[in-house]
């Protein structure tokens, strides 16, 4: 899937704070934008070498994976398998990278630092959007609006990234530590507004989700 808007897809819905609570209660969500280092399959690897001889002594952006992907990283990647409901329990995230899952275990990745985190987001809204791809259902989204320093921090990201060759031009967008989507950015986003959308999504799950990254305790 591509970013051109920072569309982000939820794939499951019933995510706890994100994509699923029905309650009408306000429960947090945990949202961040990182860029993708690695992607693989959910499950175990064979080890890769990895030399940290050459690793620079500091990052060249965020995207740099030569820094940020150091043996211990690259270890705890290949050792993931996240086809084990255990190891895709939602864990906080760290400024430093990150090894995690997709929602349904199906794929890991190495993401980058965090660089837009959802304390930026200062409004979130539900509406309905133009179906896409020959469905004829309209979609349930989710807009959001970064506030001034989210609009340069998501600026600054999606300016890197569009230039970039793939994989490294794709944007890790991870609720309560884990993945809902990868998408590549084709277009620089620098007007600080977000649409978030997917198959699944219903009135329901969009609502939680609005609230959930508007509580005071989200972010």
């Amino acid at each position: 899937m591509n970013l051109v808007r920072a569309v982000v897809v939820c794939l499951v819905a019933g995510m706890l704070g994100a994509c699923g609570s029905g309650s009408g209660q306000c429960e947090p969500a945990t949202l961040e934008f990182r860029a993708l280092l690695a992607v693989a399959a959910g499950t175990p690897t064979e080890p890769t070498p990895t030399d940290e001889s050459s690793r620079p002594a500091r990052p060249a952006s965020p995207s740099d994976a030569s820094y940020y992907v150091t043996a211990r990283i690259q270890q705890a990647f290949d050792e993931l398998d996240c086809t084990d409901p255990q190891a895709r329990a939602a864990r906080a995230g760290t400024d430093d990278a990150s090894v995690t899952c997709d929602a349904d275990g199906s794929t890991k990745y190495i993401l980058g630092p965090v660089e837009v985190r959802g304390v930026r987001v200062v409004k979130a809204t539900v509406d309905r959007a133009e179906p896409v791809n020959g469905t004829k259902d309209p979609r349930w989204v989710v807009a959001l609006e970064f506030d001034e320093q989210g609009t340069r921090q998501f600026a600054t990201t999606s300016q890197r990234l569009v230039s970039l060759m793939p994989p490294a031009n794709r944007l890790g967008i991870v609720v309560d530590g884990l993945v809902i989507s990868a998408p590549a950015m084709e277009a620089a986003i620098v007007d600080g507004k977000a649409e978030i959308s997917g198959a699944n999504f219903t009135g329901e799950s969009a609502g939680a989700l609005a609230r959930g990254l508007t509580c005071p305790r989200a972010r």
